[in-house]
C-alpha cells in the first residue's frame, strides 16, 4: 500500500518568515494539508491565509520551535507528519515520488508513526 497526499501532512512552523512564505508555499501540492505553526509580528499570517494550499491551517502561537511541531501533530487529520522550514522549496516531483513510496511490510518507522499518531489521538483534547 502506497502513501497517498492525503496521508501527509506538512507541518511548518515559521516566525516572521513574510519574505520567504510565498516562494515556499509554490512547492506543496494544492491539496495536500499544510499546518502552519506561527508567532509572526510581519505578515506572514496573511501571506499564508491568501495563498496558502486548499487544505491549510494557520495556529498564532508563540513557543519555541519543538512546540510547534509538537502542536502541529496534535492538529494535523494525518498518520504521516512533514516537518520543514519556510526556507525549504520541494523540488518538482518530490510529493509524486513520496506518495508513490510503499513502505515495507515490517517497516517498523511505520508502526511507530501510526501508533504515536493513533494514541495522540486519543490523548489529545481538540
Amino acid at each position: 500500500m502506497a502513501i497517498g497526499l492525503d496521508d501527509i501532512t506538512v507541518i511548518l512552523p515559521a516566525r516572521n518568515q513574510s519574505r520567504k512564505t510565498t516562494r515556499f508555499l509554490k512547492s506543496p501540492p494544492e491539496n495536500i494539508e499544510l499546518i502552519l505553526i506561527e508567532a509572526s509580528e510581519d505578515s506572514t499570517h496573511d501571506i499564508v491565509k491568501s495563498t496558502g494550499p486548499h487544505y491549510t491551517t494557520v495556529i498564532r502561537r508563540r513557543g519555541a520551535v519543538t512546540e510547534a511541531r509538537s502542536l502541529g501533530v496534535e492538529t494535523a487529520t494525518t498518520p504521516w507528519p512533514l516537518f520543514t522550514d519556510v526556507g525549504v522549496e520541494f523540488s518538482e516531483g518530490y510529493f509524486k515520488k513520496l506518495a508513490d513510496r510503499k513502505p515495507r511490510p515490517d517497516s517498523r518507522t511505520e508502526a511507530l508513526a501510526r501508533s504515536l499518531y493513533d494514541l495522540l489521538q486519543r490523548v489529545c483534547v481538540r
